[in-house]
């Protein structure tokens, strides 16, 4: 029998620090020994030294803009989990759980944020190595929609994300059936072509950023047709088209009615060679009045619309020229020049005989007169204020008469506005008012009493909601000085947001979160004899998760809401006590006969605070 001697080390054995472990090619099972030791406490001790094997195709997966849900492959004898997490490109990594099992949902995360996990299976005291990064972004694509397009085909649109270089489109064919992943486009829409006809549809999607996947989007079902497209039938030309001229700025249309036509759309050339859309005229009104001219030469086509189907332009044209209203000339050496980021400066001759003049301009250059706002400027030369900044802008000018009537008008000249020195600063609004609609609620936000004017402009402001201060979506952009929104279900907490704007130039945003809970009833103060006590009591609010505690030497309110109040006064007049789990409080350290207002408002589990409070005066007693 042939031996070869080998010398092993075993580590943590309590019996033996060496052997000599003897192996024999042919032996018996019995042939392997260690002097002073069993073969079975060796084969013990090198077992509990292996490391655990690697864990497998680990998945990180964003269920909302705050959580990541982990998976990965269980590893044989792992007693348990070490999970690590890294932030954006940052490549250093902290344990932020252990767990038992081969999952792990990761909270309390920042919106659109990229996530970098990996883990490692324990056995013992012995780690294996790290699994492959699994990345993920915290984010969800909205607004998907499954259009009908055919027998055959699906139109697919979602809301951009930000930053991301593509899209996954996932699809299942059935109720049961599995979601497979179908495409990667890196626009926000799909055509899903090569359908069933007369079948349903879902289909979800989710972004990729790098290496980084999105959450999946909401489920959006759509069906194909029960046939193929059948080709529209088209209405006939309109016949008999004819213009007259109703006054001296304008020229009235009319044509003959078309079998089957719903509406008509009318075409204008000022050339007589290049028609551009002018209108739509609902059926079975067969006449136009194209108002606000100026003196020139207006030629006109007519087409037909059955449903969605537009039949060919009119053959024949009708034209007609107007005369100047005025004999006025145009101005000459007309131009136009940026002064600033609200202003443009006009240049132009003295026009003989004109009282005034009449200043035109649109943000869109046009031969038609009603397509500009206008306004009547008294001398030669004009400064025009209070305009978008960073926008082009196109104007006109006029000599008006005496008698109000404006002669031949220049064309149009184009000048932009510069960009401001910088963006306006951050509005300051408030919630005002509270009522409601049925089982919603009606908000009415207002303006702060230091509105932001700046030399020429006071801005225009965008209205946002939302369910999260990063997660809003614009719902109105006006020069409003409040605003009412309705859609609020008792209990929910919603994100509020407001910027101001010069033109495409906006402020910071200022962020308003409110809980919708009703107001407390029976508040109750009373000043207690001994050690300044105030003992405090009120009904509950349902939903309401807790009450928050004021105190204040002032009126609540006073002709204002509870948010504008606390906004003002917190920290001078107002101050936070504490807040309370129950509908009672014992509240210390009060000045002896001191008066105060005691102030209850409810929150939400989170903290966020309802738009009502109530509120009891009460005298402290030593």
């Amino acid at each position: 029998m042939k031996k070869s001697g080998l010398t092993y080390v075993f580590v943590g054995l309590a019996a033996v620090v060496s052997a000599s472990l003897l192996l024999a090619r042919d032996s018996a099972p019995a042939a392997a020994a260690v002097r002073g030791v069993a073969t079975k406490g060796i084969t013990a001790a090198m077992t509990a030294r292996a490391k655990p094997a690697v864990p497998g195709n680990l998945q990180a997966v964003p269920i909302s803009t705050a959580q990541v849900s982990l998976s990965w492959t269980a590893v044989k004898g792992a007693g348990s989990y070490q999970v690590w997490r890294s932030i954006q490109t940052s490549t250093s990594y902290r344990k932020i759980a252990t767990v038992k099992s081969a999952q792990y949902l990761s909270h309390g995360l920042k919106a659109s944020t990229r996530y970098n996990y990996k883990v490692r299976a324990v056995a013992g005291k012995v780690t294996g190595r790290y699994s492959s990064v699994s990345s993920a972004y915290t984010a969800i694509p909205a607004g998907l929609t499954a259009t009908t397009a055919s027998a055959s085909q699906i139109n697919l649109s979602w809301s951009p994300i930000a930053g991301a270089t593509s899209y996954q489109v996932w699809r299942s064919a059935g109720a049961s059936a599995p979601f497979v992943d179908i495409a990667n486009v890196s626009a926000g829409s799909y055509q899903n072509t090569g359908l069933t006809a007369a079948t349903t549809y879902s289909y979800k999607v989710r972004a990729a950023l790098g290496a980084a996947l999105t959450g999946y989007s909401v489920v959006k079902t759509g069906s194909t047709g029960a046939t193929g497209p059948v080709p529209p039938v088209l209405p006939a030309a309109p016949t008999g088209v004819a213009a007259s001229l109703t006054s001296a700025t304008q020229i009235t249309v009319g044509w003959n009615a078309v079998a089957g036509a719903t509406a008509y759309k009318v075409y204008l050339s000022t050339n007589g060679a290049a028609f551009a859309y002018k209108a739509t005229v609902t059926a079975p009104t067969v006449t136009y009045a194209d108002i606000g001219l100026f003196a020139g030469t207006y030629s006109y086509k007519v087409s037909a619309v059955a449903g969605s189907a537009e039949g060919p332009q009119s053959s024949a044209t009708t034209t007609i020229t107007l005369a100047p209203s005025s004999a006025l000339p145009a101005p000459g050496n007309f131009s136009a020049a940026t002064y600033n980021y609200q202003s443009v400066q006009l240049y132009y001759d003295v026009v003989q005989n004109a009282a005034t003049y009449r200043i035109y301009y649109s943000k869109v250059p046009s031969a038609n007169i009603a397509d500009y706002a206008s306004f009547d400027w008294a001398a030669k030369d004009c400064r025009v204020i209070g305009m978008d900044a960073g926008t082009p802008y196109y104007f006109r000018v006029a000599g008006v008469d005496s008698g109000g009537k404006a002669g031949t008008p220049t064309g149009f000249v184009a000048a932009t506005t510069s960009a401001p020195p910088g963006n306006p600063p951050q509005p300051a609004f408030y919630l005002y008012s509270i009522g409601t609609a049925g089982s919603k609620y009606e908000m009415n936000f207002y303006r702060g009493t230091s509105p932001i004017y700046y030399t020429e402009m006071d801005p225009a402001f965008s209205f946002y909601a939302g369910t999260s201060s990063s997660n809003m979506t614009l719902v109105s952009t006006a020069d409003l000085s409040q605003y009412f929104y309705f859609d609020i279900t008792p209990g929910q907490s919603l994100w509020y947001g407001f910027t101001a704007n010069w033109g495409p130039y906006a402020s910071t945003m200022q962020t308003i979160q409110v809980a919708a809970l009703g107001q407390p009833t029976g508040v109750a103060a009373n000043g207690m004899t001994g050690d300044h006590l105030v003992h405090m009591s009120w009904n509950a609010v349902p939903y309401a998760s807790r009450y928050n505690i004021y105190y204040s030497v002032g009126v609540p309110y006073s002709g204002q809401s509870w948010f504008a109040f606390r906004a003002s006064t917190l920290g001078s007049t107002l101050h936070y006590y504490g807040y309370a789990s129950g509908t009672t409080a014992m509240l210390s350290g009060f000045p002896d006969f001191s008066t105060y207002y005691f102030i209850v408002v409810p929150t939400d589990a989170s903290g966020v605070e309802g738009w009502y409070c109530g509120y009891a005066n009460t005298t402290v007693f030593w």
